[in-house]
């Protein structure tokens, strides 16, 4: 996969490249690259999104962090919990955690996001999984995270 100013690998060949559908349905969304575990949007088990924006004024990842944690909230008000910052290619991530969030057509999801910053720009790098019964997406997503590349 190749994104604005990264790369990385898919986990592995369940999962598929929908990118260019997801911006079509969420233009109002800042979609980057999405990828689903599955062949289609609606029927996927999983899905890992990357949203790139401008970090406006050049603010520090820990300055990013509020507004981030507050725009993946916005949805239903649930709060995250905090996950141990991890390293994305060198680059220094912040972690969050949902548990038992309500998708659109009400099943039970959880949530995993990072938030990283480079040459001004911030990602927000998420995992959508079943609530219950998902045994691999944390480590595909693990795996696709330590695939990451940036862009020289």
């Amino acid at each position: 996969m190749v994104g604005t100013g990264y790369r990385y690998r898919l986990p592995n060949r369940a999962w598929s490249d929908l990118t260019a559908e997801a911006q079509r349905r969420n233009p109002q969304f800042m979609i980057d690259s999405f990828i689903v575990l599955g062949t289609a949007i609606d029927t996927a088990q999983s899905n890992i999104l990357v949203e790139r924006s401008v970090a406006v004024g050049s603010p520090t990842l820990d300055e990013l962090e509020p507004l981030w944690r507050a725009n993946l909230s916005q949805a239903d008000g649930a709060e995250p919990d905090d996950v141990p910052d991890i390293m994305i290619d060198g680059e220094r991530a912040i972690g969050v955690e949902f548990d038992d969030r309500q998708n659109q057509d009400g099943l039970s999801i959880d949530q995993v996001a990072y938030l990283v910053q480079r040459d001004g720009m911030q990602y927000s790098i998420g995992l959508s999984l079943p609530g219950d019964g998902d045994l691999i997406s944390r480590d595909d997503f693990e795996r696709m995270l330590a695939s990451w590349r940036w862009d020289a």
